[in-house]
């Protein structure tokens, strides 16, 4: 891929901060937040703005994890517990190896079983995924829904990682809108939308940075972002 094709990105991407980095190897200091779920309709009507624009994606079944890329090559793959696990960099194969990128990226994402599509238990994930040489290596996916460093707008984000050759989770737009969002809720429970994965909810995102980045988060999820569980 020809890099001048990423120079958007490249322009765009934030310098990695020592300090709060989720590679720091003795302090692991940055969390990897889950989502608020319950009274979603509350929390389109009280905390979002109208017209607002939303992604919605499945919440996919997996384990939480990043990768960190230098100079092109990725470099580290780190767990949501914080550690460094190497089949995540050897045998997952749809994770590019080399991208055309000399800045840092770090991007977030899951990893998954995509023969499990009816198992629900998170510690199946974390403790058979990553660590049971028997599982083959082609069961094993990885869907990218996040560039860290980066001020794009989530939508954006997700255009620039496919371009990249990641994996992206199938996705709906929408705006601000108590019965659009039910028609997608409503297609997801029939099994209509987001049925390529195995998932156990939609996540409603806003797609504005700028507003993310007003809207805030605390210790255990962003107030941007918003599930629907069954």
């Amino acid at each position: 891929m020809d890099s001048k094709n990423f120079s958007h990105l490249e322009a765009n991407l934030l310098r990695a901060s020592a300090e709060k980095s989720v590679f720091q190897k003795k302090n692991y200091v940055e969390k990897f937040l889950g989502f608020d779920h319950g009274n979603y309709k509350y929390w389109l009507e009280e905390r979002i703005l109208p017209n607002t624009r939303l992604i919605i994606e499945p919440k996919i079944k997996g384990c939480g994890i990043s990768l960190k890329y230098e100079k092109g090559y990725l470099k580290n793959a780190i767990t949501k517990n914080g550690s460094f696990n190497k089949i995540l960099m050897t045998q997952v194969q749809n994770i590019p190896k080399k991208i055309p990128i000399l800045k840092t990226l770090i991007i977030r994402g899951i990893i998954y079983n995509n023969k499990a599509m009816q198992m629900n238990s998170g510690t199946f994930y974390l403790e058979n995924l990553l660590n049971k040489s028997s599982l083959k290596a082609t069961s094993i996916s990885f869907i990218s829904f996040q560039i860290v460093n980066t001020d794009l707008n989530h939508y954006s984000q997700l255009k620039e990682l496919s371009k990249l050759g990641f994996d992206i989770p199938p996705n709906e737009y929408t705006r601000v809108s108590t019965n659009e969002v039910e028609v997608f809720i409503a297609l997801w429970k029939d099994k209509k939308i987001f049925y390529e994965v195995p998932n156990n909810g939609i996540v409603l995102k806003v797609n504005s940075r700028k507003l993310q980045k007003l809207l805030g988060e605390n210790n255990y999820y962003p107030y941007w972002a918003y599930a629907v569980k069954r």
